[in-house]
């Protein structure tokens, strides 16, 4: 997860160099057909993620349809880990970091 508060100027708008759009443009496309492959291998897990104490179940549209209850033992949510700017684009160098729809990060 990246915000304002992960970089060192915080009000300093981020432009990106030829080299680094070319990184974070593959690293999207990598990571949107991992998840296209794992839906089409038919993985529809519900794993919502959670920052701190931040869910976005709060506000889903989808929320009837999900039926995601956390109360439930199977049921859990991703933890998101803060990266600073610096680490996110290193993991997006070196292909890391791409959370599949299974996947559990804490």
């Amino acid at each position: 997860m990246v915000s304002s508060s992960n970089r060192q100027e915080k009000n300093k708008e981020i432009i990106l160099s030829e080299e680094e759009f070319t990184i974070l443009r593959d690293y999207v496309r990598e990571s949107i057909g991992r998840i296209l492959k794992e839906l089409f291998d038919g993985n529809i897990s519900i794993i919502p993620y959670k920052d701190k104490e931040k869910i976005p179940c709060t506000y889903c549209t989808y929320k009837s349809v999900c039926q995601f209850e956390p109360k439930i033992e199977s049921n859990h949510y991703r933890s998101l880990k803060p990266l600073a700017i610096d680490e996110l684009w290193e993991n997006m160098k070196e292909k890391k970091g791409g959370v599949l729809i299974g996947d559990q990060v804490d």
